[in-house]
């Protein structure tokens, strides 16, 4: 069998399998998945050499007065330091001033799967 051709066969078993759509709330978020799935094999048919860098993706909260400014940003390691802080404040526009409020982790992945294009539920 192709490869092609068992990629084409993994997806109709997973279309098929009512057990795997009752994980989801809505139609919507199914679909979505079942979208993914599909991008995911045609990468791996195509065998995707231009595929997307994965980095390590933090969202940044700054406040400075009575305004507050939130951003996410993608980085090659995943170390945070005094720099990176200073480089995702000048990012997102905050005056010298501004005071990080917090940091959170939101995983190692691609801009578009950060992006939620690729995003899985479940």
């Amino acid at each position: 069998m192709s490869d092609e051709a068992k990629a084409l066969r993994e997806l109709l078993d997973l279309i098929k399998d009512d057990g795997h759509a009752l994980c989801f709330q809505t139609f919507a978020q199914y679909r979505q998945v079942l979208i993914g799935e599909v991008r995911r094999k045609l990468r791996d048919i195509e065998g995707a050499p231009d595929a997307e860098p994965k980095l390590h993706w933090y969202l940044f909260t700054f406040a400075w007065g009575n305004r507050q400014a939130t951003r996410a940003y993608g980085f090659s390691t995943p170390e945070i330091g005094g720099g990176r802080m200073r480089e995702a404040k000048k990012l997102c526009g905050c005056p010298p001033t501004a005071v990080i409020l917090s940091i959170s982790q939101l995983g190692y992945m691609s801009q578009a799967e950060m992006e939620g294009e690729d995003h899985e539920f479940g």
